[in-house]
């Protein structure tokens, strides 16, 4: 009896180690073509199937760009995605993105907050014109200033100091 376990076990073996092999090969061919996990060359065939080209970008940028390209190319042209397809195009760090419709197969998107330069907005806009519907006009407008450059109340003195302040012991005789 124990050689006949023996025998089955080698039987087991003998048809385990070549699945296991080609269970390897296709975990690998996986993970190499899932966008968390592909790199360089690999990552480069994912952006030719979406339609994306890495125009230079380190592999963490071309992912982001791949991830916007593909809700691009299956956009639906409502708002949410159009939001979410902006944010992973500038991701940057307290822009906010809105959109409003205008009538008549129109809508403006708004990019406000710090996104840097006209190649960013431009790069937006492109993907906006891609995400909506044929036929639909979209305005893509966006501010590169960052908060230090505009212009507000709340650093030295202003109307908060003076004639114009609520505090009445702030005038002046």
């Amino acid at each position: 009896m124990a050689d006949t376990q023996t025998d089955v076990e080698k039987l087991v073996a003998a048809f385990a180690g070549p699945a296991q092999d080609v269970e390897n090969v296709l975990q690998q061919l996986l993970l190499q073509r899932w966008i968390d996990t592909a790199v360089g060359v690999q990552l480069d065939q994912l952006g030719k199937i979406v339609g994306q080209a890495r125009e230079g970008r380190d592999d963490d940028d071309y992912r982001r760009f791949i991830r916007a390209r593909i809700l691009t190319n299956r956009s639906d042209g409502r708002f949410e995605t159009l939001i979410t397809i902006a944010l992973l195009v500038l991701n940057e760090v307290g822009v906010t993105i809105r959109v409003t419709d205008e009538g008549t197969a129109t809508c403006r998107v708004y990019a406000t907050g710090a996104v840097t330069g006209d190649t960013a907005g431009a790069i937006l806009a492109t993907f906006m014109q891609l995400a909506v519907g044929g036929g639909v006009r979209v305005v893509t407008q966006w501010e590169d200033s960052t908060a230090s450059g505009i212009f507000r109340f709340d650093s030295g003195p202003g109307f908060d100091v003076g004639h114009l302040s609520a505090d009445e012991d702030d005038l002046e005789p």
